[in-house]
C-alpha cells in the first residue's frame, strides 16, 4: 500500500490589523517622520506578480517518487504553452528524469515558492524561508532522523527516503532567495540571497525589482511591519513605511507605493476573539481601510480616505482601486478612481465575503477580477460590473471534456482569449482550455460608434457629391 511522507511547517504566522469607523472622502498630504531612512530609488512602472507571459502560464505540479511501496512527494515548475495547452516541465537538461532535487524545476514539497514568468521566457522563483522557530524545530527533527539509521529506515525507508530527508535539511538551511531558470530550461542561477531571518511576502514588482512586506514579531494584533525592495541585481534594501502597525504594502501606482492602511483602533466597531493552532489569541476587528500613496525616496505620504465604511482594499487596476464594502448581511464590490476621486459600485447583494483577485491580462491593463460572494465564484468586468459565473465561462467553449468543470480563468491573452483551468474529481492535475473573452460593453460601444461614424462620413460625402 502506498503512503506519503510529508512533514508540513509547524507554525503559520499571520498579521491581524485593526479597523475603524466612518469618514467622509478626503485627501491630505504629509511628510513621513522616517524620511531620513528613505530609500535612494524610485518606483518603476508597477505590475502584479504574474505567473504568465505571452508564451504561456507557469505553475507548480505535484509529483511523487520513491521505491517499492514508499512514495515521497515534491513539486515541479511547469509551463502550459498557449499554442498547445499541453503542460511541460521547465527543466530541459539532457537526460533529466525530473524526479530528484538535481532537476532545475524541482521544488521541495514543504516550500512556498512563488513563480514569476518573465517576458523573455525565463522564470523567477522566489523561495521564502520559514520563520526561525519553525526552521529550527524541523531542522532538528530531520537531523535526528538522518543520524539514526534505524529510525531513518523505519520512517523513510530506502535510498529515496534518505535523499528526501537530506533534501529537507538542505532546503531548511537555505535563506530566502530569488533564482532564475533560463528561457531554454538549461540553467538555474541565484540572483539574490536575502539576509538571514528576512522572508518577506512578495506583493508587486517593477522592471528592476520585487517588492515585499515583512512582518516582524510573533502572532499579535500589532506586529512591526516594514517593506523591502529586492533588486534583481542582488541589492536588498529594507525601507520603513508610515504607521507600520496598521499599514501594509498593496501595490504601486504613478511612481508611488500603494499602502493599505487600517484606520485607528480608536474607531473600532465590531470585535471578537480569534485563535490559531498555536494557542495565540488576538482581537480581530471588522476593518475599515484607506489608501496611502507613499514615495519611499522622499517620505511623502498622500492619504486618501475612502468614502465608505467597513472597507477592504484588494487590487490596484490601472488608475482604479478595487475594494469591497461589507455591512450587516450585505456586501458590495466597488472601484475608486485615483485620478478623479470618483467611486462606483460594481454590484452588491445580501451576504458577506466579497473579495477580488485579478485575472491576468497579458495584453495590457487587467479589466476582469474573480470575486467570491455567498459561496459563488464569478468573473466581474470592472468598467460595467457585468458578471459571468464559472458555468457561463464554460459555455463560451464549444465543448468541455466529460467529467471536467471550470475551476477559474487563469489569464486573458494579448489576442483577447481567456485561458480556463479545468478540474475533474478523478484527476489530481488540471487541464486547460482557451475560449474567446466575453465582449465587454465598451467594445460593443466602440463598434457601434465606428459604424455610426462610417455612416455619417458616407452621408457627408453623398451630400458633397450631390448637384
Amino acid at each position: 500500500m502506498k503512503y506519503l511522507r510529508i512533514l508540513w511547517p509547524a507554525l503559520v504566522l499571520a498579521l491581524l490589523t485593526a479597523c475603524g469607523g466612518g469618514a467622509s472622502p478626503a485627501t491630505t498630504t504629509e511628510t513621513a517622520a522616517t524620511a531620513e531612512t528613505a530609500a535612494t530609488w524610485t518606483v518603476g512602472e508597477m505590475e502584479p506578480l504574474y505567473s504568465a507571459n505571452s508564451r504561456g502560464y507557469c505553475r507548480t505540479t505535484y509529483r511523487e517518487w520513491g521505491d517499492g511501496n514508499t512514495t515521497y512527494a515534491y513539486n515541479l515548475i511547469t509551463r502550459v504553452p498557449f499554442d498547445t495547452l499541453e503542460e511541460e516541465v521547465l527543466c530541459h537538461l539532457p537526460g533529466c528524469e525530473h524526479d530528484t532535487p538535481d532537476c532545475l524545476a524541482y521544488i521541495n514539497i514543504q516550500s512556498s515558492d512563488v513563480i514569476l514568468a518573465q517576458e523573455d521566457g525565463s522564470v523567477l522563483i522566489y523561495h521564502p524561508a520559514l520563520s526561525e522557530q519553525s526552521r529550527q524545530d524541523m531542522l532538528q527533527n530531520y537531523q535526528e532522523i538522518l543520524n539514526d539509521p534505524a529510525r531513518l529506515e523505519g520512517s523513510y525507508p530506502g535510498e529515496a527516503g534518505k535523499t528526501y530527508v537530506q533534501d529537507c535539511i538542505d532546503m531548511l538551511q537555505q535563506p530566502s532567495y530569488v533564482d532564475r531558470i533560463s528561457a531554454d530550461g538549461l540553467t538555474r542561477e541565484r540572483l539574490v540571497s536575502l539576509p538571514e531571518g528576512m522572508h518577506p511576502g512578495l506583493v508587486c514588482r517593477d522592471e528592476n525589482a520585487l517588492y515585499g512586506i515583512v512582518n516582524d514579531g510573533p502572532f499579535e494584533v500589532s506586529a512591526s511591519v516594514y517593506g523591502v525592495r529586492i533588486g534583481l541585481d542582488g541589492q536588498v534594501e529594507p525601507f520603513s513605511i508610515p504607521d507600520p502597525d496598521y499599514t501594509t504594502l498593496l501595490s504601486g501606482w504613478n511612481g508611488q507605493l500603494v499602502l493599505r492602511h487600517t484606520r485607528s483602533p480608536v474607531d473600532m466597531n465590531t470585535m471578537y476573539l480569534y485563535g490559531n493552532y498555536d494557542g495565540y489569541y488576538a482581537l480581530q476587528r471588522q476593518a475599515t481601510q484607506d489608501c496611502w500613496l507613499y514615495d519611499p525616496a522622499t517620505g511623502a505620504v498622500d492619504k486618501i480616505r475612502l468614502p465608505d465604511q467597513n472597507v477592504s482594499l484588494w487590487q490596484v487596476v490601472g488608475d482604479q482601486l478595487v475594494y469591497s464594502r461589507n455591512e450587516l448581511n450585505r456586501a458590495a464590490l466597488c472601484v475608486y478612481d485615483l485620478v478623479t476621486g470618483e467611486t462606483r459600485t460594481l454590484y452588491e447583494g445580501n451576504g458577506m465575503g466579497v473579495d477580488a483577485t485579478l485575472v491576468q491580462n497579458l495584453g495590457g491593463t487587467p479589466h476582469f477580477v474573480i470575486s467570491y460572494l455567498n459561496g459563488s465564484t464569478a468573473m466581474v468586468e470592472l468598467s460595467t460590473g457585468l458578471t459571468w459565473s464559472l458555468a457561463e465561462l464554460g459555455e463560451l467553449s464549444e465543448e468541455i471534456p466529460a467529467g471536467f468543470y471550470v475551476n477559474r480563468p487563469v489569464c486573458e491573452t494579448a489576442d483577447g482569449n481567456l485561458v480556463l483551468e479545468l478540474y475533474s474529481n478523478n484527476y489530481r492535475n488540471p487541464i486547460y482550455l482557451m475560449v474567446p473573452s466575453p465582449v465587454t460593453p465598451e467594445e460593443e460601444t466602440a463598434d457601434v460608434s465606428a459604424a455610426l461614424q462610417a455612416v455619417q462620413a458616407y452621408e457627408e460625402a453623398a451630400e458633397e457629391a450631390a448637384p
